[in-house]
């Protein structure tokens, strides 16, 4: 394992633990998220009951309550200027769903302090199967807006157009997840693994 001079690791480790190091050893941020215990993190993970009885199709706003709650969190104001999540996962698998859908917008209401609801949008989505890692990167905030796929085994980098639209169906759909859902969608919530939301009206800098 090689370490820089900057403290970022250089082998191989998972994404969140490499977004981590890359954020605070070699770009020195402060912390996004500041929770109101007094304590911060780049990310939130969410965790869940395991054991509870689930529908096949869960969303990342709904666990991501259920996880503040659970935790008994409290954001003491708005992530900024991003809001990074981390999936709940055992052994290679989702936990909890079978398949979760990351919500194009993102309303968060657990705040420390009684706050107009904030909402988030999904500007990129890391999807995980078998110790591989594909990305989802969209560009703009709008239904329409387009989106790209990287895959680097093999080098694959291609326009997803209508990704944002499909991913919208599908949400307000009776999500059934059959042949008819397209591939891409498919992908996303059976292997989504880490979500990057960032706050309406914000800018990533």
């Amino acid at each position: 394992m090689e370490q820089t001079k900057g403290g970022l690791i250089t082998s191989n480790m998972d994404v969140d633990a490499f977004v981590v190091n890359l954020l605070d050893k070699a770009l020195h941020r402060k912390s996004f998220i500041k929770y109101s215990g007094g304590f911060n993190n780049f990310l939130h993970q969410i965790r869940i009951k395991a054991d509870k009885l689930r529908s096949p199709v869960g969303t990342v706003e709904d666990l991501l309550k259920e996880s503040m709650q659970l935790q008994s969190l409290k954001f003491s104001g708005a992530p900024e200027p991003a809001l990074f999540i981390q999936m709940p996962r055992c052994n290679g698998k989702l936990v909890g769903h079978k398949y979760i859908l990351p919500n194009l917008k993102l309303r968060v209401t657990d705040f420390e302090n009684p706050v107009t609801e904030v909402t988030f949008d999904l500007m990129a989505v890391v999807a995980l199967r078998s110790m591989h890692y594909t990305t989802f990167i969209r560009h703009g905030t709008e239904t329409h807006s387009p989106w790209d796929y990287f895959d680097s085994l093999p080098a694959i980098i291609k326009r997803i157009p209508f990704l944002g639209t499909e991913l919208q169906d599908f949400e307000f759909s009776n999500r059934k997840v059959n042949e008819n859902v397209p591939s891409s969608v498919r992908q996303i919530i059976g292997d989504l693994h880490f979500v990057i939301y960032q706050q309406q009206k914000s800018s990533f800098s």
